[in-house]
């Protein structure tokens, strides 16, 4: 039989990954700022597209000063992006932290461009609106937050009701009703 002190160790669990979650939504809003502020941009190949249950990604990697980065880039299975071809994109990424990039699946690289310099081109060796990548970078950051809540409301939803804590918090109030009746 579940005690109270159960009850404030769900409950703790409960706030502890809310939290968590909040500081992992304000990590990725500061990371797509810092793109966007110190952005550079090179050539990003597409190697893989991987389709999951509730997510899809492309896994894709680009090289800066020789140095090889593999990321990911998610999509909803049924965006506007998820049927891209493999192949060559560009990548904007935080001139001060390489590793902080996002794929920009609007713009294929032409057959022109066969490399990019090793540490990066400052402007898009393309014409290319400014506000375009902006909005890109906010659309994408909403779509990452939408997912994410949703996948937090239905794992927390489970966790409350597939550990019973509800049922638990009605016999926990049962048996204080009946220990004040003794």
């Amino acid at each position: 039989m579940p005690t109270l002190k159960d009850l404030i160790i769900a409950l703790i669990g409960i706030i502890v990954f809310l939290i968590l979650g909040y500081l992992g939504n304000i990590y990725t809003n500061n990371n797509l700022l810092k793109i966007y502020k110190n952005s550079k941009y090179t050539v990003g190949i597409i190697t893989q597209r991987r389709t999951e249950t509730r997510s899809n990604h492309y896994r894709f990697h680009y090289f800066i000063e020789n140095e090889k980065y593999n990321r990911r880039f998610y999509f909803e299975r049924r965006g506007k992006y998820a049927h891209l071809p493999l192949g060559k994109y560009f990548v904007a990424f935080d001139s001060l932290k390489p590793k902080n990039s996002v794929l920009l699946p609007f713009l294929v690289v032409p057959d022109s461009i066969t490399e990019a310099p090793p540490e990066g081109w400052k402007e898009l060796p393309i014409p290319v609106d400014k506000e375009e990548i902006r909005k890109f970078l906010e659309e994408y950051y909403n779509m990452e937050k939408k997912t994410v809540s949703s996948d937090w409301s239905s794992k927390v939803g489970s966790f409350i009701f597939s550990n019973g804590v509800q049922s638990f918090h009605t016999q926990v109030m049962s048996n204080m009703i009946d220990s004040k009746s003794e």
